[in-house]
This record gives structure tokens, sequence and C-alpha cells, in this order.
């Protein structure tokens, strides 16, 4: 018999000579199976916060019925952040669809010159980039001029207490950007 198969054996005979749990064995896991199920809220309890929420933030919890169970600032202006980012994605994915592609379009002239027209691909990263420069290595022989359109968008978007930093979650939105609308500059003395 191979060695691996007489392994099994000798497994499934410790298996059928063990003997059965006791009761006391039982209360242990019994115990443990206890002490980790969520514990139940009281009905109409309010959550309580133990100071996550700062003097400044804002913060509006609501019941499952629309109810308010906790509000701090509420009435207080402010910009929104990642909040609504999450409403953005979800309007998108409502309105586009979920098989929704962003498009980016190469056009060549007569003359040589090749033009990029972006939509708003959020995607497009070196990775991407990289892959569209072989595909036209593969199929144009020469490029005379780059034009680069990124007019499908409006003009810019000013929004109030917004701030010109140099923080990659502040870079502008356009039509046709790369690596999310930044730049990384990489310097070193020689």
């Amino acid at each position: 018999m191979p060695p691996l198969a007489s392994e099994n054996l000798k497994h499934l005979r410790r298996m059928v000579n063990a003997k059965p749990f006791g009761r006391r064995a039982c209360f242990p896991f019994l115990f443990l199976i206890l002490c980790l199920l969520p514990a139940r809220s009281r009905a109409g309890a309010v959550p309580e916060f133990h100071g996550a929420v700062r003097p400044g933030d804002v913060l509006l919890a609501a019941a499952p019925d629309g109810g308010i169970l906790f509000e701090r600032n509420a009435s207080r202006p402010c910009i929104p952040a990642s909040t609504l980012k999450l409403l953005t994605s979800l309007a998108a994915f409502h309105y586009l669809g979920p098989c929704y592609r962003f498009r980016t379009e190469l056009y060549r002239d007569a003359a040589g010159n090749l033009t990029l027209k972006g939509y708003g691909d959020p995607l497009l990263i070196s990775e991407a980039w990289r892959e569209i420069a072989a595909r036209l290595a593969r199929k144009v022989p020469f490029v005379r001029d780059l034009v680069l359109d990124d007019t499908y968008f409006e003009t810019p978007v000013i929004i109030p207490g917004e701030n010109r930093s140099t923080n990659p979650y502040d870079a502008p939105v356009g039509a046709l950007c790369a690596n999310f609308n930044t730049i990384f500059f990489d310097t070193r003395q020689d």
C-alpha cells in the first residue's frame, strides 16, 4: 500500500475509535459560541460614540425607519467629503449601468498627426498608456504631432472653499487625464 493511503487509513481508524464528547466537554464550546454572538441592543437605544465625534465634526446617524438617532452640528455648513463621492458613484452606477466603459479615442489624419480624445476615463494609468503605445507602435509607422483633446467636459467647476494644494486628491477633473491627474517627481542629486 502506498504511504499516503496507509496514513489515510490510520486517520480513519482514529476517527472510528474516538469517544464521543461528554456533557462536560460541550460547556466550553457552548460558552465560546455565546461569547461570540453579537450583543442585542436595547430597543430605541441611542448609539454612543465615546469621543469619536470631535467638537468641529458633523455627524448624523439615521435609523432604518429614517428617524434621527443622533446628530451633532447638523446645521453647520461644510464642504462634503467622501460621502459625496459615494453618492456620485451610486448615481453613475444607476444612470450609466454596470457595463459602462469610458472611451478614449485615437484619430490619425492624412498628415500623420495623432489626436487623443478623452471622455473622462478615470483609469488611464501608466499601464494603460503603455498598452496603447504598444498597440500604436505595431500599427502606426510614424506620428508627426500629438494632439490632446480634453474638450469633452465643460470648463472646470470652482467649488467655494476649495484650495489649490499639491495633494493628489485636490487634482482637477479633466476629460483626458493620466494617473488620476497627478504627477510624481523623483529628484536626486548626481
